[in-house]
């Protein structure tokens, strides 16, 4: 089995083909899970309702200029964040770990502590990472972002961050296009409501930041502002960012150069909030 999988991708490699995604799912030892599996299946059908076409498909139908969708268990991968999302370039196939996403999103919706969030559509926040997705492929960003450890959190620019901010503003732009499209109606409510969930997901960051580290904030420590690692820039100003791409608004232009300047100001600090 092992060398019919070698020949699949000598010879796509060679001819400049796509390799069959489901091979390669095999050959990574990842496989499809059931459990939850019609989040992923709404987000897809949402998905492309914003896009106007049946870009994604889920699972391995074979279909020329599609893009296949895998929600798959953790076998063969990690449990962290590093490993919830990403593209396999051999096939150009979106790899979701479907518990690493629930797990991921929890922390910023509902129950926290002794906070109360507003509750986050995890099918909308994955129909954004599914054109996220989309736009490393449209743009063509070959392969896997993995987070490389810093010491110290950074703003410092790279290859990588910059990638990601790409994806991230054809994401919003594929937003902004079913927005303005209110004659297809259908289009224009899926594209609302993930609009709707970004907002609430930025709201409830911000809320997270203001209550549990309100002295951090003040003091603009390196890690609520900076980037953690050399791959991704930092979440809430990539979500800030999303949303006044999305929003346009004077209130969403504020909170995103109050971030900014948070961050630029963060640059002096040593990342101690008390010292005697």
């Amino acid at each position: 089995m092992k060398l019919i999988f070698s020949m699949t991708f000598i010879l796509a490699s060679f001819f400049g083909l796509p390799a069959y995604s489901c091979e390669i799912l095999k050959s990574y030892e990842l496989e499809e899970t059931k459990i939850n599996m019609d989040v992923v299946e709404q987000a897809i059908s949402v998905a492309n309702k914003i896009l106007g076409e049946n870009v994604f498909i889920h699972g391995c139908k074979k279909r020329k200029g599609k893009t296949n969708v895998f929600w798959v268990g953790h076998q063969g991968l990690t449990k962290t964040r590093h490993d919830m999302m990403f593209v396999l370039e051999e096939c150009n196939c979106i790899i979701i770990q479907g518990s690493v996403f629930f797990d991921w999103l929890n922390q910023y919706s509902g129950k926290r502590g002794e906070l109360e969030l507003i509750d986050i559509g995890k099918k909308e926040i994955l129909v954004y990472f599914l054109l996220h997705e989309l736009g490393h492929i449209r743009n063509k960003h070959p392969g896997r972002a993995i987070n490389k450890k810093s010491k110290h959190y950074n703003v410092i620019k790279t290859k990588s961050k910059k990638r990601e901010t790409i994806a991230d503003l054809f994401a919003s732009n594929m937003i902004l296009e079913g927005l303005s499209n209110a004659e297809k109606f259908d289009r224009w409510m899926a594209t609302s409501w993930v609009s709707v969930e970004l907002g609430q997901l930025s709201f409830n960051l911000q809320g997270i930041r203001s209550i549990e580290e309100f002295g951090g904030t003040y003091l603009n420590l390196p890690r609520l502002f900076q980037d953690k690692g050399k791959s991704h820039p930092n979440f809430e100003l990539r979500v800030l960012q999303i949303n006044h791409d999305i929003q346009q608004t004077e209130d969403s232009k504020i909170l995103l150069d109050s971030f900014i300047k948070h961050q630029k100001e963060s640059i002096s600090q040593d990342g101690v909030l008390y010292r005697k």
